[in-house]
């Protein structure tokens, strides 16, 4: 979710061909681009992306954003400046149960959406509810503005009070991620040396490692893991 210039679909091509692969990118020209990428490859049978963002609702939003690829496009500027953005593009939101509905198995779902994590999560609780996948979930960083050694050349120079906000609404944000996947049954990981640390802090999220592995806590004993420190 947040397919963004496909680097995961990439990555899953190099990986096994035969994996299916569903796509959400809200961005038409990015959606277009990795859509050349299954195209190219013909696995077009299998692989497939869709323009819309996922939300928990029907709707319209803004993308805020500075170009096509730009990683950090967002529908939520609560969470950083929306200053910092050149453009806003008017976008389709869906539920990603409704895409998802007829699909037979659902093992991994990668999610970012730079803030939006939250509606995409309960979009998407038929899904996660039905078939248990394994969620790779990115968190907003918190420490490096809590810090003050956030990146001024991402965010520019920010108030205290500005800082002291956007403090607490990423803490409010990974809380709510927090409380919707533990209300599913999971424990939230990191990948470490390969294996997984189970039930890890979301409040520790910071610029070099901000991507956690959530488990659906039925799976934990077939997987390796090793007790959060």
């Amino acid at each position: 979710m947040g397919a963004n210039i496909g680097r995961v679909l990439t990555a899953l091509l190099r990986y096994d061909r035969s994996i299916p692969y569903i796509g959400f990118e809200p961005s038409i020209k990015g959606a277009y681009n990795v859509s050349q990428i299954i195209n190219e490859n013909r696995v077009s049978a299998t692989h497939r992306i869709l323009p819309i963002g996922l939300s928990d609702k029907t709707g319209y939003a803004t993308l805020f954003s500075n170009g096509e690829a730009d990683v950090s496009a967002t529908i939520n500027v609560s969470t950083r400046p929306a200053s910092i953005y050149r453009h806003n593009t008017i976008i389709s939101l869906g539920a990603g149960d409704y895409y998802l509905v007829n699909e037979p198995s659902v093992a991994f779902l990668k999610i970012d959406a730079e803030g939006a994590e939250t509606s995409v999560l309960k979009g998407l609780c038929g899904t996660i509810d039905r078939h248990k996948p394994v969620i790779v979930i990115e968190i907003l960083p918190i420490r490096e503005l809590e810090l003050n050694t956030y990146s001024r050349e991402a965010m520019g120079e920010l108030s205290e009070e500005t800082r002291l906000q956007f403090i607490a609404e990423r803490r409010l944000h990974a809380r709510s991620i927090r409380d919707c996947l533990e209300r599913h049954g999971y424990a939230i990981c990191k990948l470490r040396q390969r294996k997984l640390v189970m039930d890890v802090d979301f409040m520790q999220s910071n610029y070099d490692d901000y991507d956690f592995v959530c488990v659906h806590r039925s799976l934990l004993p077939d997987l390796r893991v090793l007790p959060g420190t």
